[in-house]
């Protein structure tokens, strides 16, 4: 699968959560192209994750984040798909 389609459809995944609806995923750039990068929202101006967002993303995926990001590194794209879609 194209690096561009997994990562929209890693951020549909992510996105279809109610929690998680206002959180940013997008490709990585530079030398993290292909890593997916996840922000909380920027309403507060620094991108932090709310604490329900922490805890969705344990949740739902068993991601671990930090106060304002969270990265899916290329290799494990194809399985996150896999295993949530």
């Amino acid at each position: 699968m194209d690096v561009k389609i997994e990562i929209a459809t890693i951020r549909k995944i992510i996105k279809s959560k109610p929690e998680l609806k206002n959180v940013r995923v997008q490709n990585g750039r530079g030398t993290a192209w292909g890593w997916v990068e996840i922000y909380g929202n920027e309403s507060d101006g620094g991108y932090m994750f709310t604490p329900s967002e922490r805890m969705a993303f344990k949740q739902y995926f068993h991601i671990g984040t930090g106060s304002n990001f969270a990265v899916i590194s290329p290799d494990d794209r194809s399985q996150f798909i896999e295993k949530y879609s």
